[in-house]
């Protein structure tokens, strides 16, 4: 290869052969449909994107010249050797359909008895990677070959060319210098990776670096589906909510508890001591308008509201109002909101989390039990065993997954079945299912089934509450680390013995067995106080970031990756008892306080103040 006339040679700074990365560009350059330019790269770096020995199997294929094929397979270099026959195997595959198809009958008969079944007979007896020797796979004399050349054998009974092609994989509109050309590609499959360069590997390779780039960013939260090339990726904290664009009061000015964002982002619900649920939709440009306020009441008073659940279809709310019944508030299709009061439990609901199918939920409680319930209201199962105080979806396995703080602030897994689900023929362990009452006759009425309890990891410190992110990957844990222990307080809210001393941290679920071992990230600068104040993952891909409410009215962002505090949020003027970060949207989050309000925070990215603001301040909205 010649080199390119310059003061200094990329060669001397690239660490990589300069031919790989010429190649490289050939590839990227004829995959874009730039021929032109890619002969003309060729042309002056004497470079060319194929190899000659693939350039000349290249040609051969392509013009139909077998043997010349076979000897230019002899100088390529494989993966393996039973990458080498199976690449023999495919082009006298080739070979012997043509001979078909051109009704060369005798021709095509010697094919198959003296070249295709001659090589499976001496075919090698493993994979082969690189200086690695795999696991054996079955050999092409094997079931696998043999099947083929059982079908291959068959094609010799079809009565037309139709009959073979569809027998024989082709496609009825494909000419054969099209099915050469895939043949090319599947050889191309089984080549040692220096000897073609596969289409798209530029991108890949920008996008890898890309995707560490953005791994790097302390502050990576953008939106943008394409990332400037031009310069290294950096966000700024702008790209985080940091701006309080609307202060929401439909409270009278009394504690907000709980706020809950719908799944598609379009609504926000938010629950208070006053014994109400308002619901505002968020109409992006227009700002924000309150659409429901609905009045929850025990008996005579209305009842606090501590826990607020959309169902995954956001047709439903259910609220835990400190009390062992559950509302359950239907919002059909934008009417009157109708209230049911589900009773089942005999102590203060906890925790509640919605089943992915939107027509079950489940629900722990002070009385020792989780329920399993229809979205109607009926309960169809039951586990006993000790106080529930919280709990959090963490994963579907043709069950829910659920993970639920019990036995005195420790964590357990259960598998929640809904009723007659075909996946659930058989639980978790691989026993027939039972339903909540423990007789055998299958999965009628739903199950819940207790795993294993999870991961000395977390250490013997009693837990308080948990959060899993989205995808069950990452699991935000509040432990008790003073004297006292984690206990409910009769309070949905919950609280903690020792009144301070607790600690936030963000443990990996994920697959990845290293990760899952590794000791819980601590979110640093996290103050709990008396009660348990709520936080949540969000940003780009879901869990980037953590914000967290705190008792001296600010808002906490953590990066996970790290426990890095980045930002307290000034602007509530009493705790902060819940955040919420929306779901479809990396640049807004939520927070409800004391002092009565519920913040709307957004990125500070959009270069103009919020509809109805004056000079940029937060716009305040009423019922």
């Amino acid at each position: 290869m010649s080199p390119p006339q310059s003061a200094t040679s990329p060669s001397t700074c690239l660490p990589f052969a300069q031919e790989d990365y010429v190649r490289v560009l050939l590839r990227s350059l004829t995959d874009m449909g730039y021929k032109g330019a890619a002969r003309a790269l060729e042309q002056e770096s004497g470079c060319t994107l194929h190899v000659p020995t693939v350039r000349a199997l290249r040609e051969a294929v392509v013009g139909g010249h077998w043997d010349e094929c076979l000897t230019a397979l002899q100088g390529v270099q494989f993966k393996g050797e039973w990458s080498r026959a199976r690449a023999i195997f495919q082009v006298l595959q080739q070979k012997y359909i043509e001979l078909l198809l051109a009704a060369r009958m005798e021709e095509a008969l010697t094919v198959l008895h003296d070249e295709l079944s001659l090589l499976c007979e001496h075919a090698p007896e493993h994979v082969e990677s690189g200086n690695h020797q795999t696991e054996p796979e079955l050999e092409p004399t094997d079931s696998t070959a043999l099947m083929n050349l059982q079908a291959l054998a068959a094609l010799l009974l079809c009565p037309d060319e139709w009959s073979i092609r569809a027998k024989a994989g082709w496609s009825l509109s494909s000419s054969v210098s099209d099915e050469r050309e895939a043949l090319v590609c599947q050889l191309m499959t089984l080549m040692d990776p220096g000897m073609h360069i596969p289409a798209g590997r530029l991108e890949e390779l920008v996008s890898q670096a890309l995707a560490l780039q953005c791994s790097k960013c302390p502050y990576h939260n953008t939106t943008l589906s394409h990332l400037n090339l031009c310069e290294d990726h950096a966000c700024s904290l702008k790209e985080l909510p940091i701006r309080t664009s609307h202060i929401l009061d439909g409270h009278f000015g009394r504690e907000v508890w709980s706020l809950a964002f719908s799944h598609d982002g379009g609504c926000l619900a938010t629950g208070s001591v006053d014994g109400a649920v308002v619901v505002w939709r968020l109409q992006g440009d227009k700002g924000v308008r309150a659409v429901h306020r609905i009045e929850l009441r025990a008996g005579d008073v209305n009842a606090p509201v501590a826990l607020l659940r959309w169902s995954p279809d956001d047709t439903h709310i259910l609220a835990g109002c400190e009390q062992p019944a559950i509302s359950c508030c239907s919002l059909g299709d934008g009417g009157v909101p109708h209230i049911a009061r589900l009773e089942g439990h005999t102590d203060t609901v906890m925790c509640i989390e919605w089943l992915p199918d939107s027509d079950h939920f489940v629900s722990g409680s002070l009385d020792k039990t989780i329920l399993l319930w229809t979205a109607a209201g009926q309960v169809l199962a039951s586990w006993r065993g000790e106080r529930v105080t919280d709990m959090t979806i963490t994963g579907t396995h043709g069950y829910t997954e659920v993970t639920a703080v019990c036995r005195q602030g420790t964590l357990s897994r259960f598998a929640v079945y809904p009723p007659a689900s075909p996946t659930s023929a058989t639980n978790a362990n691989g026993n027939a299912n039972v339903n909540g009452n423990g007789s055998g006759n299958g999965n009628v009425n739903g199950v819940i089934e207790e795993l294993s309890a999870v991961a000395p990891v977390l250490g013997t410190k009693p837990i308080m509450g948990i959060r899993a992110s989205a995808d069950g990957s990452r699991l935000l844990v509040w432990q008790d680390t003073g004297s006292g222990a984690c206990h409910g307080g009769g309070s949905g809210r919950g609280s903690s013995s020792s009144g301070g001393g607790d600690a936030l941290c963000c443990w990996d679920l994920s697959d990845d067995a290293e990760a899952s071992a590794a000791a819980p990230v601590p979110l640093r600068g996290f103050c709990q106080g008396r009660y348990l104040l709520r936080a949540a993952f969000g940003g780009h891909g879901g869990s980037s970031f953590a914000a967290g409410g705190s008792i001296d009215g600010s808002v906490h962002l953590w990066r996970i990756r790290d426990g890095q505090p980045l930002l307290r949020l000034l602007g509530h003027s009493d705790t902060v008892n819940a955040v919420e970060w929306s779901p479809c949207d990396a640049h807004t989050l939520a927070s409800a306080s004391d002092d009565g309000t519920v913040r709307i925070w957004r990125a500070d990215t959009d270069g103009g103040p919020e509809e109805g603001s004056e000079n940029g301040a937060p716009v305040t909205v009423t019922l």
